[in-house]
């Protein structure tokens, strides 16, 4: 029985603490505001970094194309040098095989049965001149040759160094994609929390604001029952019937006087019907407080956030919404499914074409009125009234 006992316990513990709820403060809402925005920061400073580190790696990858192409180049190049190479050295040592070996004799009799000294001068100067043109043209080539060799292995560097920058821009702008993704997710999860911080405080609100209704409705009934309790008449008496005196001759009692008539008490009117008359009250007042809440938020078109920003629908959407009322989202939604009323009461909405506001007695209204403004009081502009409550 015990051991029966104890198990009980602990499940009661452990039931205990998991369905205990989070709760979330009004005070965490700033703290999650800051850490969302120093993760968007991050998150927009890593996106323009990534967006560097593409451009680097598309301009890289258009040069490498414009590299290999002068590797190309080059090869066609070298390939013709060392072509010419070969030919001018053929050229070359067919020529000197000609003069020396199969024409050496008579090269040598030309210079030596030449007419004068003039003419064998001329014969060795031509011979010399041929031999000489030959060695420049070859070393000529052999220069070419070599140059684009060396200019085919600079490019084929600098492609290398080109791959390389191009596999660590690579690897880089992977690691911002995940950082990023990283971020985002943080940034939806401080959302999340952020807007079940301003639910939870919206919440907090409305009850508070409940309560304060209710406590004023309790006060304004005591207040009404305690003015509709009759005064007790002084002297003591605890009734107002007359007691009528002795008749002096009871032989001869003169006439009494026949008694008037008692006056009929008149009957109380009935109240008026109207049937533009509201309900809870309570809600009206919760839909009064949501509004009260709102003061000094900025308008914004379409904004549907609260304490952030908000349009006109969207203030009244909020206020119905935590009075636990769904209201459509824009005015003419709301003219056409609501009640209209021509006894307007505090937690009606005002409206006018494309504008609507929320009533709030003393003929002043709650309103977002226009960009660059923020929620205010304002004096009532209405053509139509509108309950919902």
């Amino acid at each position: 029985m015990k051991k029966f006992s104890r198990m009980l316990m602990a499940s009661i513990v452990a039931g205990s603490l998991i369905a205990a709820p989070v709760y979330v403060y009004a005070s965490d809402i700033d703290a999650i505001e800051t850490q969302k925005k120093e993760a968007e920061n991050a998150v927009n400073s890593l996106q323009k970094e990534l967006e560097t580190a593409l451009g680097q790696i598309s301009q890289l990858e258009t040069d490498m194309v414009i590299k290999a192409d002068e590797i190309a180049q080059a090869n066609v190049d070298l390939e013709a040098a060392q072509a010419k190479e070969a030919e001018q050295y053929e050229a070359m040592k067919y020529r000197i095989r000609y003069m020396y070996e199969d024409g050496g004799v008579a090269a040598i009799e030309k210079i030596f049965t030449s007419g004068s000294i003039s003419e064998m001068l001329n014969q060795a100067e031509y011979i010399q001149k041929i031999h000489s043109y030959d060695r420049k043209m070859l070393d000529e080539y052999v220069q070419t040759k070599n140059n684009i060799a060396d200019l085919k292995a600079q490019l084929e560097q600098e492609q290398k160094n080109m791959q390389e920058l191009d596999e660590q821009l690579t690897a880089k702008s992977d690691q911002l994609s995940q950082t990023i993704s990283s971020k985002q997710v943080e940034v939806a999860n401080l959302d999340e929390q952020l807007q079940a911080a301003i639910i939870a405080e919206e919440q907090r609100k409305a009850e508070e604001a409940r309560k304060a209704a209710e406590e004023a409705a309790k006060q304004q009934q005591a207040q009404g029952q305690q003015n509709q309790q009759p005064n007790t008449p002084s002297g003591g008496n605890d009734t107002n019937i007359d007691v009528p005196s002795a008749p002096s001759q009871p032989e001869t009692p003169s006439q009494p006087s026949a008694p008037s008539q008692p006056q009929t008490p008149s009957v109380p009117s009935e109240p008026e019907t109207d049937n533009n008359s509201g309900g809870n009250t309570s809600v009206a007042q919760t839909i009064v407080n949501a509004a009260y809440s709102q003061l000094g938020v900025p308008y914004v078109w379409g904004g549907t956030t609260p304490g952030v920003g908000l349009d006109c629908s969207g203030l009244t959407s909020y206020c119905h919404r935590v009075a636990g009322i769904s209201i459509p989202r824009t005015s003419s939604a709301q003219l056409a499914s609501g009640r209209r009323v021509s006894n307007p009461q505090p937690g009606d909405i005002c409206w006018t074409p494309g504008h609507v506001a929320i009533y709030i007695g003393n003929g002043q209204m709650i309103e977002a009125p226009d960009v660059g403004q923020v929620v205010k009081i304002s004096r009532v502009r209405a053509s139509v009234y509108v309950r919902y409550w």
